[in-house]
């Protein structure tokens, strides 16, 4: 289901930390909401705090048109920094230089609840 977008001057919440524990359907409709509000918004990623939810979960559209859905993520290690230019549903309308690391290695989990490892440039 398609959710609105929590949008400036709406504040986020604080409390957006809850780690994923059960591996139900509440989660696999949580995710399928994010993917029909990242299609509907023409959006690369989102993530669950972004639509109300306190789970720390993410959707990323990948350039194949797949998702990649990353539940618990927790970055390891971090490499290099730069500063592209932005923009975020959070602002519509708005772009922004952002400083963010050049390379990344995470840890994640799927939908069952495996264990994954991803390195992103």
């Amino acid at each position: 289901m398609i959710k609105p977008i929590i949008q400036y001057p709406t504040t986020p919440s604080k409390a957006f930390d809850g780690v994923v524990r059960h591996y139900d359907e509440a989660l696999y409709t949580l995710l399928q909401d994010l993917k029909d509000t990242i299609e509907a918004n023409n959006l690369e990623a989102l993530a669950a705090y972004q639509i109300g939810s306190a789970y720390t979960v993410c959707v990323i559209k990948k350039e194949n048109g797949d998702f990649l859905e990353c539940i618990n993520p927790i970055i390891i290690t971090k490499e290099g920094t730069l500063t592209p230019t932005e923009k975020t549903a959070y602002f519509p309308n708005l772009t922004g230089k952002t400083k963010r690391y050049q390379k990344i290695k995470l840890t994640y989990e799927d939908r069952t609840g495996k264990q994954h490892f991803l390195t992103a440039e």
